[in-house]
């Protein structure tokens, strides 16, 4: 009888298995091999057949990887990588470093240096740290030039928002959330947060965000990038709504819409449709109405924490806005649209879904809690 497969041979068969398939549809389409080398593509694009492939591959080398470490070595991996590359990237962010080398270009770290008018031993840490990370790529004459990675600071502009709100706002509150929790240990309040104990405040967030139109502005962008990832999708949300174009609703209100993006989208799909997209005078201030939906889209100023006052609509939609927001502000929000219900109109919450331990992969658990926008998408709809 033939010995079991202990778990460490197990992953390393899905990781060879998968690795095979992939790369085999790379050869078969004539496609380059994987690389972080500059000129490499970005993002890998994989048939649905092999997007599973991908996964299992991503879960098998990922818990093959943290097994071999060792329980020890794997707890003391969780801290000091991960704090010191997150310093590297808000120095490469903070002085543009990615924009100040051309694609084809290779530069000293002394003339770097000049240019960003920093000390040329604190680039070269900085950067040598970045690069034994695969952002950027030392050269063997010493010269600095693009890899892959570094590369999408150029090609996606909102990288580099997300990656500036992240080390500027989100990263500094981390470190305060324990005393957040001892300090309010029940609150729901959105200016009680680890947030305003960074910044020594009585504000949220949000609060903050619309005193500073730069940093409002770059977290609009950064939330853009995340929306663009392929979990976030919005072919996903057109599908389970489950409309067809003679069936589909006339009215819609996309509250907290930002720049319509989502309201664009569906209106498109279903040319019978007209929609509302409400959000704060600041942010919608610059959206502008597509040519082609003239005349069945426009933009209202609409505060969700107060009563709704856009009548006659057969759906309100709420897409990645409640998770903001403690439970005591999510039923505010809700409440505040029954006044204006009609019989029969629908609430639709498009928002992230936290499922119960072990129903995913450990990569998969660990990237979901880590943060949460990017995955388990769900749909839920409220009818009156």
């Amino acid at each position: 009888m033939p010995k079991s497969q202990t778990r460490t041979q197990s992953l390393a068969s899905t990781i060879s298995q998968s690795t095979a398939e992939i790369s085999k549809y790379l050869v078969t389409e004539g496609l380059p091999d994987l690389s972080f080398a500059a000129e490499a593509p970005s993002i890998l694009i994989l048939p649905p057949h092999l997007q599973i492939a991908r996964a299992e591959l991503l879960s098998a080398t990922s818990e093959l990887h943290d097994l071999i470490k060792g329980p020890l070595g794997y707890l003391i991996g969780l801290t000091s990588p991960t704090h010191n590359i997150l310093a590297s990237l808000h120095f490469i962010n903070r002085y543009q470093i990615a924009l100040k080398i051309k694609l084809d270009e290779e530069i000293s770290y002394e003339a770097l240096a000049q240019e960003c008018d920093v000390q040329v031993n604190d680039i070269r840490r900085l950067l040598r740290l970045a690069i034994a990370f695969h952002v950027f790529e030392e050269k063997s004459n010493g010269l600095i030039g693009h890899s892959a990675v570094s590369r999408c600071m150029i090609d996606m502009p909102l990288v580099n928002s997300w990656i500036g709100h992240f080390c500027d706002e989100v990263w500094p509150a981390a470190s305060k959330t324990v005393e957040a929790l001892s300090t309010w240990p029940v609150s729901e309040e959105p200016n009680e947060t680890a947030f305003a104990l960074t910044n020594s405040s009585n504000q949220s967030l949000f609060e903050s965000l619309q005193q500073a139109p730069a940093n409002a502005e770059r977290f609009t962008n950064g939330m853009k990038f995340l929306q663009s990832a392929p979990e976030f999708s919005v072919s996903h949300l057109l599908k389970d709504l489950q409309w067809e174009t003679e069936n589909s609703p006339k009215r819609l209100v996309d509250i907290g819409g930002a720049d319509g993006s989502i309201a664009t989208a569906i209106l498109r799909q279903f040319p019978t449709m007209t929609a509302v997209v409400q959000d704060l005078p600041n942010v919608i201030e610059t959206a502008t109405v597509a040519q082609d939906l003239e005349g069945r889209l426009e933009f209202r100023n609409h505060d969700m924490f107060s009563q709704q006052t856009v009548e006659d609509v057969d759906v309100y939609f709420l897409r990645s806005t409640l998770h903001d927001w403690s439970d005591k502000y999510c039923i505010a929000i809700l409440r505040n649209l029954i006044p204006a219900l009609k019989n029969g109109a629908k609430i639709i919450v498009n928002d992230v879904c936290m499922p119960e331990p072990n129903v995913l992969s450990p990569s998969q658990n660990q990237l979901l809690r880590l943060a949460h926008p990017q995955f388990s998408i769900v749909t839920y709809t409220l009818t009156h």
